[in-house]
């Protein structure tokens, strides 16, 4: 038997996240772009649903988050006491979905540090964070 699901918000997930890696700023910065883009996801389901499939899409910006939950961690579920982990990537450009790559024994991410970078929309990292937790074999959204 699988728990049931408790609500879950970008903020949730977001409290949990530790950033570490190559940052430019500060923590607190990062992780504020990063609930940005995770409320992103959650509440601009009109400009997501065109980039996958109908069979793909989930109207509830909840259930887009535990898709991305669930690509970060393998799991729907945010545990208490669960820390995330974003690592910051120097060596990766551009902030697209493919370059994203999960961790899901670690709940781990490494993302392009130019998803961080100042002047970078926070609406780019969510878009490739939503197609990355879409993603069906090789590309195929």
């Amino acid at each position: 038997l699988e728990a049931p699901l408790k609500p879950i918000a970008a903020a949730d997930i977001a409290a949990a996240v530790r950033v570490q890696g190559n940052l430019r700023g500060s923590e607190a910065a990062a992780k504020q772009r990063l609930e940005a883009a995770l409320g992103y996801v959650e509440n601009n389901g009109a400009e997501l649903q065109g980039l996958v499939s109908d069979d793909r899409w989930k109207d509830s910006g909840a259930a887009r988050l535990r898709d991305i939950l669930e690509y970060w961690t393998g799991s729907p579920h945010l545990p208490e006491g669960l820390q995330l982990k974003v690592t910051v990537e120097s060596s990766v450009a551009g902030c697209y979905y493919h370059k994203l790559m999960a961790h899901t024994c670690f709940d781990e991410i490494d993302v392009p540090r130019s998803c961080f970078e100042p002047g970078a929309q926070f609406s780019e990292l969510g878009k490739a964070m939503f197609l990355a937790s879409m993603e069906i074999g090789f590309g195929a959204l």
